[in-house]
């Protein structure tokens, strides 16, 4: 158990051994960091200068394939600008076969001395139909053109004219002059302008492996020259496929991959760092694969120089770190050991030190320490001896006065229960007068309603009164009006009766008429012709008779109407007549209920003024009432609130007597438990 605690205590991670053992570690641990940041960063410095060097290494293999391109473009352009080749090859020294084959023999030897002064030349061919074709290796058969042109590669060239087409793969030269294709890196091909002709130059492979192999890839890197057409030349002569088929370079061939963009690829099942240039525009590669094992292998010596530099350090550290720590752990858990004597009660524990270091001096302000500590307990313990017994007498005090207190306040809280039940009837009091004056001012409002009511009453039967006075005097020009037409309507019917009698003369006259149109009718007869104009005459008499006659009747049927309508009328305007005599007299009865309603509500008017009068003294009477349960109240609460603090004064006496009484009993107890722990300690007083 003793061993468990010890571990525990050795592995607190608070504790200053185990600060100073992990100062110790961490300086050992930035030893350890700054070796493998030196490695590191000097790792990183060796591979960046290494690829900056193989990327320089690249563009000056480019620069130089380059140049030799450029420079057999130039030998091309040259012959395509040749006036003489141009007419040779069109045809134009046919007629004189002399000249033709003199410039067909000193055109072969310049193509010979050009290909063997240029170390990038292999061949060269002009090829046409119609003229032999001048080559710097075997002769070529006549026709090759057409057979060119009518190939792939021939299509191709024909279809960029305007530009020169850098070829490797296999085609009709090679097969006719039976040259193997590896012999070559690669062919440039043009055809003639305004012609039908080709121009091809075969470039050498060896002058491209020669340029290769100045760059050193190590053993296990690549470095190849890749056609358009996919054809791979490797640094050791081999026309071998291998890269083509990848997807980095189909990528590179996309622009996915940055023409001199280092790529980290996997190639071969190894890891490699992928890096290409293109050569100007023949649309050529020249790539580089380096294994990244070649990489690191550039830093392994620093490796091997840092881990033995952090492996010496370790060991120094660990050796200076471990005396150190030793030494401070042994001093440690000594002085521990005699604190936790101290701890115990043994105060007459001192500390003894060997060495002169820090140790040594804390030691000795440890001692005066202690010796100052043994000191102040026999000052302690004689103090807290007076100090109990000082507590034993203020507790009893305390405690009567506690007593006395309590049975103070509980007098003065009975008073002012009292005071606060006679507030609190006071209150409801001034809240019940409150209510009274509420309920009174109610009925003032009433009183004031019923007052402007009947006011407003007395107004509304006055206008009635005017209006039925206007009704009477309206009622009664009615009733003139209306016996003023009965009277018209009779005299409607006595002149009606009087047309009657008109009718029945007219009647009459128009009887005699027609007797004497026939009187004269029968004269007229008698006087034969001479009577005929009094006949017609008589007749014309007979129909005025009889149309008057006629129309007597219609009027007289008319009258009839007439007088029936004017009876009827008549008696209309009687029983009118009576309706408003009878209407008359209804308003007269209403204007004398009317007058009476007035008188009623006069008096109505004057009680509810008496009313009114007896209302404002009930409201001065409630206010004087209110005024002085308010000075009541107000006497009352000032009362209360004297007993109340009073009261309050007194609980807080009672507290403080009861706080003074617990603080001397906790004193009595806490001067025991003084005495009780001074008793632990070996204190030995010293002898005078």
């Amino acid at each position: 158990m003793k061993k468990m605690k010890s571990n525990k205590h050795f592995f607190n991670f608070n504790s200053i051994r185990i600060k100073v053992l992990g100062s110790y570690l961490l300086l050992l641990g930035l030893v350890i960091t700054v070796g493998v940041l030196s490695y590191w960063n000097a790792s990183n410095t060796i591979i960046k200068n290494y690829k900056n060097s193989t990327k320089q290494s690249l563009d000056l293999l480019r620069e130089h394939i380059e140049y030799g391109f450029d420079s057999v473009k130039t030998t091309a352009v040259e012959y395509l600008m040749n006036p003489d080749l141009n007419q040779y090859l069109s045809g134009g020294y046919e007629s004189d076969n002399v000249r033709q084959s003199k410039f067909y023999n000193s055109m072969k030897t310049e193509i010979l001395t050009k290909a063997s002064a240029n170390h990038f030349i292999s061949n060269i061919y002009f090829f046409s139909d119609t003229v032999n074709p001048l080559s710097t290796n075997r002769k070529l058969p006549l026709g090759m053109y057409s057979s060119y042109k009518n190939s792939e590669q021939g299509k191709t060239v024909l279809e960029s004219s305007n530009t020169y087409q850098w070829v490797k793969g296999t085609s009709v030269i090679d097969e006719s002059l039976k040259i193997n294709k590896e012999s070559y890196a690669i062919r440039l091909v043009k055809a003639f302008k305004e012609m039908d002709a080709f121009l091809a130059i075969d470039i050498k492979t060896d002058a491209i492996l020669n340029i290769i192999n100045k760059v050193d890839v190590g053993e296990k890197g690549y470095l190849s020259f890749i056609s358009s057409d996919g054809m791979e030349l490797h640094k050791d002569g081999d026309w071998e496929t291998l890269i083509i088929d990848t997807n980095f370079y189909n990528m590179a061939r996309e622009g996915e991959i940055l023409e001199g963009e280092f790529k980290e690829v996997s190639f071969l099942e190894n890891d490699y760092i992928f890096l290409y240039e293109m050569v100007g525009d023949t649309n050529t590669m020249v790539c580089t694969l380096i294994p990244n094992s070649e990489l690191v292998s550039q830093a392994t010596s620093i490796k091997y120089v840092a881990m033995s530099a952090m492996l010496v350090a370790s060991v120094l550290v660990v050796l200076i770190g471990g005396s150190i720590y030793h030494r401070i752990s042994g001093s440690m858990k000594y002085m521990i050991t005699n604190m936790r004597l101290i701890a115990g009660g043994q105060i007459n524990t001192r500390f003894q030190r060997k060495h002169k270091d820090e140790f040594m001096e804390l030691s000795g302000h440890l001692n005066s320490m202690m010796d100052g500590i043994h000191n102040l307990l026999l000052e302690v313990k004689s103090v807290s001896n007076q100090v109990l017994t000082m507590s034993v007498k203020v507790s009893k005090s305390s405690e009567i006065f506690a007593e006395s207190s309590n049975q103070i306040s509980c007098a003065m809280n009975d008073i002012e229960e009292g005071l606060s039940s006679q507030a609190t009837d006071s209150i409801s009091c001034m809240n019940k007068l409150d209510d009274l004056a509420s309920q009174i001012g109610l009925v003032d409002d009433g009183t004031r309603k019923m007052q402007d009511i009947a006011g407003k009453t007395k107004e509304s039967i006055h206008e009635s009164l005017s209006q039925m006075e206007d009704l009477r005097e309206k009622a009664t020009k009615t009733n003139h009006i209306t016996q003023t037409v009965i009277e018209s309507i009779k005299e409607l019917h006595i002149q009606s009766s009087a047309i009657g009698q008109i009718i029945k003369t007219i009647n009459e006259i128009a009887d005699e008429t027609t007797l004497l149109s026939l009187n004269a009718s029968i004269e007229a007869a008698r006087a034969g012709d001479a009577g005929r104009g009094f006949l017609v005459v008589a007749e014309e008499i007979k129909k005025l008779a009889a149309q008057s006659i006629a129309a007597t009747d219609e009027v007289r049927v008319i009258v009839d109407k007439i007088n029936k309508k004017t009876i009827s009328a008549v008696t209309s305007a009687e029983l009118a007549g009576e309706t408003i005599t009878s209407q008359e007299q209804a308003v007269r009865n209403a204007k004398g209920a009317f007058d009476e309603l007035t008188l009623e509500v006069e008096n109505l008017m004057i009680t509810i003024h008496n009313i009114f009068d007896q209302v404002n003294r009930m409201q001065n009477r409630k206010q004087e009432s209110l005024t002085d349960m308010e000075n009541i109240s107000a006497v009352i609460e000032e009362i209360v609130s004297s007993a109340t603090s009073v009261g309050e004064k007194t609980l807080s006496q009672s507290e403080t007597a009861n706080g003074l009484y617990n603080t001397s009993e906790e004193m009595v107890r806490q001067a025991n438990k003084l005495m009780k722990t001074l008793e632990q300690f070996e204190i030995e007083e010293k002898k005078i």
